[in-house]
Order: C-alpha cells, then sequence, then structure tokens
C-alpha cells in the first residue's frame, strides 16, 4: 500500500474498511477492528459534528502515530 506523509499524519492512496467497536465522538478517539485487529480510531476530518456508533463500517483514509483516521462510509 502506497502513503504520502504530511507532518505527522500519513494519508491513504487508497481507503479501507474497518469497523466501529467503540463510538467515535466528535474530538475524541473510539476503536475500530481492522483485519482481525483493534486499533484507536478518530474521525477526520476532526470538524465532523456526529458521532459513529457501535458496528457501523467506516473507511480508514489515513493514520496520526497509531490512531487510525476514518470517516463514515456512504
Amino acid at each position: 500500500m502506497f502513503s504520502f506523509e504530511t507532518k505527522s499524519v500519513v494519508m491513504f492512496e487508497q481507503g479501507l474498511t474497518g469497523v466501529v467497536e467503540r463510538t467515535i465522538k466528535p474530538g475524541a478517539k473510539g476503536q475500530i477492528k481492522f483485519q482481525g485487529s483493534y486499533w484507536s480510531a478518530a474521525l477526520y476530518p476532526p470538524h465532523h459534528d456526529k458521532a459513529i456508533p457501535r458496528g457501523q463500517r467506516v473507511t480508514i483514509i489515513g493514520r496520526e502515530g497509531i490512531t487510525l483516521l476514518v470517516h463514515p462510509m456512504l
């Protein structure tokens, strides 16, 4: 998978799919399951105004450190 890095944020060239395990709220981290493992996750861009509830699928668009950056699947 190819990615490019800007400061500490790495954006992925292609989105990946995960499932929310712990609700992701605006301005707070939640948790997703991706490829059989659990990961810390945050909304990106961070100005989303709605939480993503448990069980909803998300698109993983990048990472910041070990936190995956996600947005709701359309």
